[in-house]
């Protein structure tokens, strides 16, 4: 119904366009792309950290920092988890991991594919990324969201990923390519689906989690 022709319900993307999130960086590396992590660099804020701009060669990457209390990185938990996730994912509606650096003494970092078209909260309304969405493109947001969900909860033998509860789905986890196509992004609090774990309580952001 929207006006661009959207992606088929599973996509087997070729690894050389989509990595497999397994590349290694030195923090110094990572240092060095985003000018020591500089303030003009910096994108975005999370709960678990900041987001930088950094390059590798001629492509833009995001670069999350895992925050740290007084130079101690206290949990690395979302870290792993994230990690783990979305090494596993390849999929057209999941923002594409590029690689981590994990060195003692340093802040844990996750390096992604830059999305220039910014975060859907930001695109629902007219601000400094663009427009905001036309009702089309709302559309195809839409049905790009449910893509990627879908992926998540279906197990993937091929890549050995099970099923995966994303757990924080929301407008500023949702973000867009230079295309505006739809990546879910954040899986800091995602799990795989296991019939033996009861959840006794509501996980996610407020607002956006079902009532409990």
């Amino acid at each position: 119904r929207g006006g661009r022709q959207l992606p088929c319900l599973l996509v087997k993307a070729n690894s050389a366009i989509v990595p497999d999130g397994s590349a290694q960086y030195s923090y110094d590396s990572l240092s060095s792309m985003t000018n020591s992590f500089s303030v003009q660099n910096k994108i975005g804020r999370g709960g678990s950290g900041d987001v930088y701009l950094g390059r590798i060669g001629s492509s833009q990457v995001a670069i999350k920092v895992i925050r740290t209390i007084q130079g101690v990185q206290v949990d690395d938990t979302e870290f792993r988890r994230e990690l783990s996730v979305l090494s596993m994912c390849r999929h057209e509606n999941i923002v594409p991991l590029l690689g981590s650096s994990a060195e003692s003494g340093n802040p844990l970092c996750l390096v992604y594919r830059y999305m220039p078209g910014g975060s859907l909260v930001d695109r629902l309304l007219p601000s400094s990324t663009g427009p905001p969405l036309t009702a089309s493109e709302r559309i195809d947001v839409a049905v790009g969201i449910a893509l990627g969900l879908h992926y998540l909860h279906q197990p993937d033998s091929e890549r050995n990923k099970p099923s995966i509860f994303h757990r924080d789905v929301k407008s500023a986890n949702i973000l867009l390519d230079a295309d505006g196509y739809a990546k879910i992004a954040d899986a800091g609090i995602a799990r795989e689906a296991d019939s033996s774990v009861t959840m006794t309580g509501g996980m996610g952001t407020s607002g956006y989690i079902d009532p409990y």
